[in-house]
């Protein structure tokens, strides 16, 4: 009888770690999620508790989830945005302004001044640098940039380029 039960132990711990197992490949694209929301929660939990504190707010729980919620967007996700903003339009200032016409003199200089530089050291000194491919380079680094900060595919940075260029040239 012990044989039998001792190959039911193992049986079930075999089970048991092939449910676990599987049970994290479920969960496992949802731990990110997870974490976020177990840092979250520990961030707000001495804000939840202040506030139910209050004599006004006491037992009123929605009114104090709300309350909470609401200040925690202000307070973290409004300077969040608003500096994700700023930097999409000077990424895209930035490649509105390679495109202009206005620099393509100082694209002149600064391809003459890479290539200088460039002359500076030995093992470099054959690269030839074009105003071109410097251009072109800007432009990719810029498209890059604006790709990391929005994370959109490039169809919709386009149709965001030409909504902020239609509202910045005169009508």
């Amino acid at each position: 009888m012990s044989g039998n039960n001792q190959q039911g132990r193992i049986f079930f711990f075999i089970v048991f770690a092939l449910l676990a197992l599987l049970t994290f490949f479920v969960v496992e694209p949802f731990l990110a999620a997870i974490m976020l929301a177990l840092i979250t929660v520990v961030l707000l939990r001495p804000l939840y508790v202040w506030l139910d504190n209050r004599r006004r707010l006491k037992g009123r729980t929605g009114l104090v989830t709300t309350l909470t919620v609401l200040l925690f967007l202000i307070v973290l996700i409004v300077p969040l945005v608003l500096i994700s903003i700023a930097l999409f339009n000077q990424v895209v200032d930035f490649l509105e302004e390679i495109t202009s016409q206005e620099i393509q003199t100082s694209m002149t200089e600064l391809a003459a001044a890479v290539e200088d530089a460039l002359q500076q050291f030995p093992p470099l000194s054959e690269i030839e640098v074009s105003e071109e491919d410097l251009v072109q380079f800007l432009q990719n680094a810029s498209k890059a940039a604006l790709t990391w900060l929005t994370g959109l595919p490039m169809r919709h940075q386009l149709v965001l380029l030409i909504i902020l260029r239609q509202r910045k040239s005169p009508t």
